[in-house]
């Protein structure tokens, strides 16, 4: 799936995500090779137009000590998201998950490493698993 959004521009990210979403609703996407769970290409359309995003501001940014990236809080326990996942022994309360957010944000300078990436607690996450 990461191959049909490697170096994406905006429109390009825009385009997949309605070949997706047409192939979802024509009952297509498995032959289409597309992942059943629905959150999983819906989350990489979001990294990539970031990363699209990203691409064509990224030397003005980093001038302006300006960050552009995606961050994942990784799982949070909320009304939200008990319905979707069983196990919560390893997720953070709300309070928790938003210090290494708004550390990101507060930060003094904008690490160069980070600009256009997906991060969570403070690291870069691979743009592919």
């Amino acid at each position: 799936m990461w191959d049909r959004f490697d170096g994406a521009s905006l429109e390009d990210v825009e385009k997949v995500v309605e070949e997706w979403r047409t192939a979802v609703h024509d009952g297509t996407a498995a032959a289409q090779g597309w992942p059943e769970w629905i959150n999983l290409p819906s989350k990489v359309a979001q990294v990539a137009a970031v990363r699209a995003v990203a691409a064509g501001r990224r030397e003005r940014d980093l001038a302006e000590n300006t960050l552009v990236a995606s961050v994942c809080p990784g799982l949070v326990d909320t009304r939200a998201s008990r319905p979707w996942f069983d196990d919560f022994s390893q997720a953070k309360s709300p309070a928790d998950a938003v210090v290494p957010i708004a550390d990101l944000i507060l930060a003094d300078h904008v690490d160069p490493a980070r600009y256009g990436e997906l991060i969570r607690d403070g690291e870069v996450l691979a743009w592919r698993p």
